[in-house]
């Protein structure tokens, strides 16, 4: 495997942002296994069970992927429908902050199939609609392994959920009707993590670019734990059985099997530019980032800081028919007075900027009768 050489976190990836085209993908199906790679075990569940370490206990979690008996696991085709679907979602939004609705339009089946590399005929086609249903029956079950973002908790009770809740296609009767486009609903607890931003970006490009099942697979699941990487760090290191475990493909007792079973996907990643080199230390492996895996790294811990700034203060304010107002407040709050002020001057409140600063009209009217602002 070539290395393609070493990059720090510095200005030598500058100029790269927009370079990709992304996909925001919820980050339990990048973690978790739930694809299989292997044609023999269609019907067959893929299980993980853990014992982890949470707030200083030991803690055993369980994660279980059921297939309908009759469709199988999902697969390459589902997996590429699914991170489709996730880039859909997030076009979907009406503002950049803005939930996701609870359908989702995902395209004609000939843009999928063109998304996701595949030529468009009857046969492609059928396996496309085939991954929606495959999205839709595969039961997840989670004990402590699945997190919801906006509870701030792990799905404890063992619930089964799947990806999709619902799915409608152009054609097709639904509730009556013979519905005219393409959409999805997602289950609740997966719309939930989007809205909360419960997300990891992907190089769109290069996932529909990889060839080799399990690189497919690693690279996301590498993505994920790139992003935890110190800046003094050269690698990562991880543990052979965990890694195989997580990807939910089949572990090897023997090394030299095990060795077998990574080296194309290993060689590929490195071939595209995103591992520079794989290194095995006995049962463990070290994977050093390539260019494309250390933009990823600090286009991330960018983006990161962009939404952990603090909201500007403002010393003073001054409000045409109001006292200065000398007390530091923050920009929320003088939003506050400032549409107190327009009230002053007969002039309408405006909702955008209310909206922006998520400020409510009882707020600004309980403002202006203190400042005793005529109403």
């Amino acid at each position: 495997m070539k290395p393609v050489g070493q990059v720090t976190e510095s200005n030598d990836v500058e100029g790269f942002d927009g370079l990709f085209a992304h996909v925001k993908a919820e980050l339990n199906f990048l973690r978790l296994p739930y694809f299989s790679t292997c044609k023999s075990a269609q019907n067959r569940f893929l299980e993980l069970i853990e014992n982890v370490d949470r707030d200083g206990i030991k803690k055993k979690i369980e994660w279980r992927v059921v297939p309908d008996p009759r469709l199988g696991l999902p697969g390459t085709i589902e997996r590429n429908v699914m991170f489709w679907i996730f880039r859909c979602a997030d076009k979907a939004r009406t503002g950049p902050n803005s939930p996701i609705p609870q359908w989702i339009d995902i395209g004609s089946i000939y843009q999928i199939a063109n998304e996701i590399g595949l030529q468009y005929n009857g046969q492609n086609a059928s396996r496309i609609k085939l991954s929606l249903k495959k999205l839709g029956c595969t039961n997840c079950i989670s004990v402590g392994a699945f997190y919801n973002k906006g509870t701030r908790s792990y799905v404890e009770s063992g619930e089964v959920f799947t990806f999709l809740s619902s799915w409608r296609l152009k054609g097709e009767m639904y509730e009556g009707k013979i519905w005219e486009t393409n959409e999805v609903s997602l289950h609740p607890l997966v719309r939930q993590n989007l809205d909360a931003f419960y997300v990891k970006s992907l190089d769109w490009e290069l996932l529909r670019s990889l060839e080799i099942e399990i690189s497919a697979l690693l690279y996301p699941h590498l993505s994920c734990v790139f992003h935890g990487k110190r800046k003094e760090q050269e690698y990562i290191e991880l543990s052979y059985s965990w890694l195989a475990q997580r990807l939910g493909i089949k572990v090897w007792d023997e090394l030299k099997e095990a060795k077998k079973q990574l080296k194309a996907a290993h060689k590929e990643l490195c071939d595209k530019g995103y591992l520079a080199k794989v290194e095995w230390s006995n049962d463990r492996l070290r994977y050093f980032p390539g260019l494309r895996a250390s933009f990823e790294i600090v286009a991330q811990k960018r983006r990161k800081r962009a939404a952990t700034v603090k909201r500007p203060q403002a010393r003073q304010l001054v409000i045409p028919s109001l006292e200065p107002l000398t007390q530091e407040i923050d920009m929320r709050q003088s939003e506050v007075a400032r549409q107190a002020a327009r009230l002053n001057l007969g002039k309408s409140i405006s909702p955008d900027r209310l909206a922006m600063f998520e400020i409510t009209e009882d707020e600004v009217l309980r403002f202006a009768t203190a400042q005793k602002v005529p109403v």
